[in-house]
């Protein structure tokens, strides 16, 4: 046989011993206590959300039409993986009952087997699901700190100041779907959601009003 046929051979013999050295990840479901959770548009992942403003007799009142976090499930990793790791994923979708304003919120975080080579990664997303207008945060490791600490700030509505807390702001109206009439809206770390902008008009959230 020829040198390079037995090399040929021996490669492939390799690579079938190697791809049976595997190994299995108890990969964990999506658990609420991260970081990035604390500050999604719905922690406590309620039915129902209202907002009022004084000056007009109606309401504003975000549905919970999606959320869904992902299971508990088992990885395999051969030794010939480039990468190999756990996911646990969180999304939710909130919109009123006529569509104008619809919100998706996402968290995505990425766990390596060699968490000493790959440190923890992740996505947090907030966006306009009516005008891809979009946030996304992607701190990896111990940055997640960091990150929220250049996020939150203290926010002033209608004369009150809350802590810990960021705007989102929508894509400019001309950018927009024709039926997106959210302007901006405020998000407090722990609380989600505190108010929303239609123009100038805020609405605050009903349980937050005095």
């Amino acid at each position: 046989m020829k040198p390079q046929n037995i090399i040929a051979l021996l490669f492939i013999f390799s690579l079938s011993s190697c791809s049976s050295c595997s190994k299995e990840f108890d990969c964990k479901s999506y658990d609420n206590n991260n970081a990035l959770h604390s500050v999604t548009v719905n922690p406590k992942l309620d039915a129902l959300i209202t907002f009022t403003n004084d000056s007009f007799n109606n309401n504003i009142s975000l549905n919970l039409i999606k959320s869904e976090k992902s299971d508990a499930y088992e990885e395999t990793c051969t030794v010939l993986s480039t990468s190999c790791g756990c996911e646990r994923n969180l999304e939710i979708i909130m919109s009123n009952a006529k569509k104008t304003i619809e919100i998706s919120n996402s968290i995505n975080i990425l766990e390596f087997s060699d968490k000493n080579k790959n440190p923890t990664g992740y996505q947090y997303r907030l966006k306009s699901t009516l005008s891809s207008g979009e946030k996304m945060l992607t701190p990896v490791g111990n940055e997640i700190e960091g990150t929220l600490n250049e996020l939150l700030h203290p926010i002033s509505i209608n004369g009150k100041t809350y802590e810990n807390s960021f705007i989102f702001r929508n894509r400019a109206q001309e950018y927009r779907d024709s039926t997106d009439i959210l302007d901006s809206l405020c998000i407090q770390k722990g609380t989600g959601m505190i108010a929303l902008w239609i123009g100038k008009d805020v609405w605050l959230r009903e349980d937050l009003v005095e």
